[in-house]
């Protein structure tokens, strides 16, 4: 736990020099009065998910199923979506997507980074600083490559938080991370733990 919380902790210094210091800085603190979530969701890259044809767009739809899919898991516990405030916009023009951007923010569900923020850094240290899951399919390559001296630790927490998404039929199909390193581990007494796969059936 010391060490994610250091992690963390690097993080918001990386996003207090890249970001505007008092709009961060105000995220911390309401972040600080809100810890009880179970996932954060990054919600640009689950709207945007497969939109790259004619019709495509920004699915509101997309992330209210992830959204729907994760209460229904955690017993109605509202996850947290990060949005910028640039989408939140053009997506109020429409009432359906206002009648759902309300519920989302009467519920605490909805946080929206500021003009001019990267929603990256906010939705990264939620997810880091509280520890818990992260559900988004980017593969954070460009974080690993910032956070030089913390990019071994980094790549484990992503094994044991990131969930991916895809989706059948509308509905959302979450890829947990599994309940176990797949990577080789030292104990602090000095023995080793090595994953191996289960074959299911007999091979005899």
């Amino acid at each position: 736990m010391e060490d994610t919380q250091k992690f963390a902790d690097s993080i918001s210094g990386l996003a207090l020099e890249r970001e505007t210091k008092a709009n961060f800085s105000q995220f911390q603190e309401w972040l600080e009065a809100h810890k009880e979530y179970e996932a954060i969701v990054d919600g640009a890259n689950i709207a945007l998910y497969q939109q790259n044809f004619a019709e495509g767009g920004f699915s509101l739809v997309q992330l209210d199923a992830v959204v729907t899919e994760l209460r229904d898991r955690y017993n109605g516990k509202w996850p947290l979506v990060i949005l910028h405030n640039k989408r939140i916009a053009k997506l109020m023009e429409t009432a359906s997507n206002r009648h759902l951007i309300e519920t989302w923010r009467v519920n605490g569900a909805l946080y929206t980074s500021p003009s001019g923020s990267n929603d990256d850094w906010y939705w990264l240290y939620a997810a880091i600083g509280l520890n818990c899951l992260l559900v988004t399919n980017d593969e954070m390559r460009d974080h690993i490559f910032e956070l030089l001296g913390s990019s071994s630790f980094f790549y484990k927490w992503k094994q044991r938080h990131r969930v991916k998404y895809t989706f059948n039929k509308g509905k959302a199909v979450l890829v947990l991370p599994p309940p176990y390193s797949s990577e080789i581990q030292e104990s602090e007494t000095g023995s080793w733990h090595v994953p191996i796969e289960e074959k299911s059936g007999d091979e005899r």
